[in-house]
């Protein structure tokens, strides 16, 4: 059972957030410009399909990147963030990205459900994930706070809950490394028929690559208004979050995703998956 954590709330400027710069290609990514990547990795998203389990509701794909990301500590990673809608609140959020191994160029997919419902996916037709229903209880924050009545005051309610976040990557035989929280929300949104008076996803980062993603909502219960906080994880290394100090989540490290490919059972019935597509990253010649 994850503890109640109570913080106050209190009023703070706008922050900006400051992008890290692409990492500089090997020889391996040689050809491969970002303008050609990207587009490759805009066509691949939009080869996914996502419907809610035993329905004909697919959830809806925002066609513009949320997170243009990159992560120079770890094989030159680099990709973008997408989000997919069931209604007004997110689903999943999904990156496609490449690596490079061996000095060769990689491609990989990485989904994290954070939706209500269980979910069947396709990518180009294949079946490659179903996810379970995420877990979405979390932890009751600022019970002495009630959610402000402006929108941009909310903003400011849940940047500050954010603040007080503090996330640790803990890769095997290498010593623990503390996360960087984005403190721009990648997306903000407001959900009624969900019960959400204002929520946003929150990700602490290497680089500008999340490795915890982190849903901050108001949430409305009868004539009742909280904030809530849940964690997702982004990334298959062993990962904790503390809050004000005290832990509020982890999660144990699942090594065998990284060399999954699609439908790698049991672990694509989790809400978070990653694998490598059955159709490689193409030559660079052959992308436009």
């Amino acid at each position: 059972m994850i503890p109640t954590v109570l913080v106050s709330l209190a009023q703070e400027p706008a922050t900006v957030l400051r992008v890290t710069a692409p990492p500089k290609a090997s020889e391996g990514m040689s050809g491969y410009t970002p303008e050609k990547l990207q587009s490759f990795f805009r066509s691949e998203v939009a080869s996914y399909e996502m419907k809610v389990a035993n329905t004909d509701r697919k959830l809806t794909l925002r066609e513009n990147p949320i997170l243009n990301w990159h992560n120079p500590e770890r094989l030159l990673e680099q990709g973008l963030l997408f989000v997919w809608m069931d209604g007004n609140r997110p689903a999943v959020l999904g990156s496609v990205f490449t690596y490079q191994y061996n000095n060769r160029p990689r491609l990989k997919h990485e989904v994290t459900s954070v939706a209500s419902n269980a979910l069947n996916v396709t990518l180009g037709g294949e079946e490659v994930w179903r996810p379970e229903a995420a877990e979405l209880v979390g932890t009751v924050v600022a019970e002495n706070a009630k959610p402000a009545a402006k929108a941009s005051m909310r903003l400011t309610q849940m940047r500050s809950i954010a603040r007080d976040l503090v996330g640790k990557h803990l890769p095997p035989n290498l010593p623990p490394a503390e996360l960087r929280l984005l403190p721009t929300p990648l997306i903000q949104y407001q959900a009624e028929e969900h019960g959400i008076i204002d929520g946003g996803l929150f990700a602490l980062a290497v680089g500008t690559d999340p490795e915890i993603i982190v849903m901050i909502e108001a949430r409305k219960v009868g004539d009742i208004s909280k904030w809530h906080l849940v964690a997702f994880r982004s990334h298959f290394d062993a990962l904790e979050m503390s809050y004000k100090g005290t832990r509020v989540w982890n999660a144990p490290s699942v090594p065998e995703l990284a060399f999954s490919g699609p439908l790698h059972m049991p672990f694509a019935k989790k809400s978070y998956f990653t694998f490598a597509p059955s159709k490689p990253l193409p030559p660079a010649e052959a992308l436009k």
